[in-house]
């Protein structure tokens, strides 16, 4: 017996790894039967077989006519016709040219449905196939039409004219499907085809073992492998001669056998067989051999027959399946590996498969669904009309805005002209209103651009030495901000400073100073302005900076943190920098910084010669005292709790104090900033932890509880600095307790 997912999958892949070594196999294999039987004829016969005469006498007769032409001839002329093999076109019911007209830009958007050699006309590949179907009486060409008169529709019944409009080219525009290939109509892979070949052969081999070991000498019914049988003896004698080939026929008889392998699977026989086995096995009149032979018929053959239901019931499937796709079709076969290089470009697809090309072509005339053109001169006044629009509207207005009026416009006429060919099918011509309306949109566009660069420039060269580049566009789009005064919004400030810098000064020359400055503050300034920030001024080593204005930033709270946080580890690649060599610094660069949010004023400030546009206010103030307060704290980085309430599902940060700084009066939230909550390792997570245990102890006053917390802190993060100011305060206390109505706020009365 043949086991049907062993013995498939073997042959599957014998013919997969053949396809490797042989196309010409590769193409049999994969066209089916069928195929295989239009391959072998076509090895009978030679390419060069037919010359002169007898090449006119064969393409004759399969040309089109009569035909009769009106007016200018559109139809393209052929220098020469060159039939295909002859002995696999003899059999064909008609044949047709493949030549396609292939646009310029190598875009595939017309055919040719007839060329004239010699007044002949000769039908395209896929149109042929059409005129099988209608059977037209006769033709009439036009220079815009293709009428065929007295046609028979599959659909509409019989039909007086049926015309195919023609380009100004004489060609017929394809309306082709706007999805790609594998979505476009229905395929089959042929690999179903093998497959169904692959049962087949498992079947046959099955039946043949149940006459090998006799099986089928106790039944009574048709045999099916004499059907089976038959079928092939009458495709080879078809392969001989093409007269006595008839699908139908061959159909029918392999149909029968199927049915009488329907009747055996479902008859007595199997177990009439296993019944008469179990007998000789239980008989004591038999020999041991005798018996032992029954004993392995009896295993072998119920799995034959179990085999042999499996096979019919896939091959019964898979027929099914093949006969529901092509069922009252018309089938295009063709080649579409991937390996290929048959493949064209649609106006939707840039690589599509070349042999869906002739059911383009049918579909179209099928469903009358034809494309139209209209007169060039239509074109031209469109176009003509559109860029006298495209003028006025660029002439008026800034130019930002214009443009974006002008391509509104520009869409809605194009779209209006594209719902125009999907109503109705006629095909508008907008090459020659699109190139126009380009072009004349650009020419306008440069004039005007020439002269506003002018005022732009005059303002750069006037603001650019102590403006930032964002305040100059900003003033740029609206000039009117170059005016005195600002206005009152909520933004976040931060003030950074380097620890000890005028130390580290004293040990550089000036040229050394400015180098390093140069080198620190860029890197530092470059992070603030990809973040959004304005950078007000720098004072020395310290940095001014602001976001939310003029950029309106919704999470400008979080832009001043995230920059802040990222400063600070550019500054770590900074020192590693500066350190490798002794002359940039002679210690490292250490960044104090502060960050407050709040309503701060921000704009032009100072006199109509000179301004500068800046922030002022109370808030802005704190955020320079934070700065400062990391002194007190052994910090780096402060933000107030205005500021952490924005930022808080995003950062980690630990509390510090309440506080009072200098000028100030009224309390502020100390909050540390630590780092981004997504880049936070675990580790880190359990330091902040640990350090907000010991604070518990200390916002308790439990002052022993403190020191000892704080102290246990210090060994594990002994880089910390922060525990010993609240070590300090709680031994402090312990000498001198603070008063019972001390509302924990802390007085700082340094900057």
């Amino acid at each position: 017996y043949w086991t049907h997912t062993e013995g498939l999958e073997d042959q599957l892949l014998a013919q997969i790894n053949h396809v490797v070594l042989d196309k010409d196999e590769y193409l049999g294999a994969r066209l089916g039967l069928l195929a295989k039987a239009i391959i072998t004829v076509g090895m009978q016969g030679e390419v060069d077989e037919f010359q002169g005469q007898e090449i006119r006498d064969f393409a004759a007769q399969h040309q089109v006519g009569p035909v009769i032409v009106e007016g200018t001839n559109p139809i393209s002329t052929a220098e020469d016709i060159r039939p295909s093999i002859y002995p696999i076109s003899s059999r064909a019911l008609s044949l047709g040219f493949p030549r396609v007209h292939i646009d310029e830009d190598g875009v595939r958007r017309q055919i040719d449905l007839l060329y004239n050699w010699k007044d002949q006309y000769y039908p395209q590949l896929g149109f042929a196939v059409i005129l099988q179907l209608f059977q037209p009486e006769s033709y009439k060409i036009t220079p815009r039409e293709l009428v065929m008169r007295n046609i028979t529709h599959p659909e509409y019944g019989a039909m007086e004219d049926f015309s195919i409009p023609l380009s100004s080219d004489g060609r017929m525009y394809i309306n082709w499907p706007h999805e790609s290939f594998l979505d476009s109509f229905r395929h089959i892979s042929f690999l179903q085809f093998i497959t169904h070949d692959l049962y087949l052969d498992s079947i046959l081999y099955n039946l043949n073992q149940l006459h090998n070991w006799g099986v089928m000498a106790m039944y009574t019914g048709e045999d099916p492998l004499d059907l089976f049988d038959y079928a092939d003896d009458y495709l080879q004698a078809a392969l001989e001669d093409s007269s006595g080939l008839s699908a139908q026929e061959y159909r029918e008889i392999r149909n029968e056998g199927f049915r009488l392998l329907d009747v055996l699977l479902d008859s007595s026989l199997e177990n009439d067989v296993l019944d008469e086995l179990n007998w000789i096995v239980n008989e004591e009149g038999f020999t041991q051999e005798e018996r032992a032979g029954a004993a392995e018929y009896l295993e072998s053959i119920p799995l034959a027959f179990e085999e042999l239901r499996q096979l019919n019931k896939a091959i019964q499937e898979l027929r099914a399946d093949i006969l529901e796709s092509i069922q009252d079709s018309i089938i295009v076969l063709g080649y579409t590996g991937e390996s290929t290089t048959d493949i064209g470009v649609t106006p939707f697809e840039s690589q599509y498969m070349n042999m869906g090309l002739h059911g383009a072509v049918i579909n179209t005339i099928l469903e009358q669904d034809f494309i139209d053109d209209t007169p060039l001169w239509i074109s031209i006044l469109i176009g003509l009309l559109l860029s006298s629009l495209m003028v006025y509207i660029l002439s008026h207005g800034k130019s930002w805005r214009s443009i974006g009026v002008s391509v509104f416009v520009w869409l809605v006429i194009m779209t209006g002209l594209t719902m125009l060919f999907r109503l109705t099918g006629i095909y508008p011509g907008m090459m020659f209103p699109l190139i126009s309306s380009i072009l004349t949109s650009i020419i306008i566009l440069v004039v005007k651009f020439l002269l506003e660069s002018r005022e732009k420039s005059y303002i750069k060269n006037a603001f650019g030495q102590y403006l930032s580049s964002e305040v100059i566009d900003s003033i740029l789009d609206d000039p009117s901000k170059l005016g005195l005064g600002g206005v009152e919004k909520e933004l976040t400030a931060i003030f950074t400073d380097v620890r000890g810098f005028s130390t580290i000064s004293e040990q550089l020359t000036p040229s050394q100073l400015v180098q390093l400055l140069n080198q620190y503050l860029t890197a530092l300034s470059d992070i603030i302005l990809d973040h959004k920030g304005t950078i007000d001024k720098f004072e020395g080593d310290a940095i001014i900076a602001f976001f939310g204005a003029p950029h309106d930033l919704k999470n400008h709270a979080l832009a001043a943190v995230l920059s802040s946080l990222q400063m600070k580890k550019v500054e770590t690649l900074l020192n590693s920098e500066f350190l490798r060599e002794p002359k940039l610094s002679p210690s490292p660069l250490l960044t104090r910084i502060g960050i407050n949010t709040g309503n701060m004023v921000v704009g032009n400030m100072g006199t109509v010669r000179k301004m500068d546009y800046t922030i002022m206010g109370s808030a802005v103030n704190l955020a320079a005292r934070l700065e400062g307060v990391n002194k007190q704290y052994n910090t780096w980085m402060l933000c107030s709790h205005y500021t952490y309430n924005l930022v808080k599902d995003d950062v980690i940060a630990r509390p510090l104090d309440k506080v009072r700084v200098v000028g100030i009066n009224e309390p502020v939230q100390l909050y540390n900033i630590i780092e981004e909550k997504a880049l936070a390792t675990p580790e880190l997570r359990e330091q902040v932890a640990a350090f907000e245990r010991s604070m518990e102890f200390f916002r308790a006053r439990k002052w022993e509880e403190a020191i000892k917390s704080f102290g246990i802190y210090s060994e594990s993060f002994p880089d910390d600095a922060t525990p010993s100011v609240y070590v300090e305060r709680s031994k402090n206390y312990l000498k001198k307790p603070p008063k019972d109505n001390w509302d924990g706020v802390y007085n700082l009365t340094t900057k």
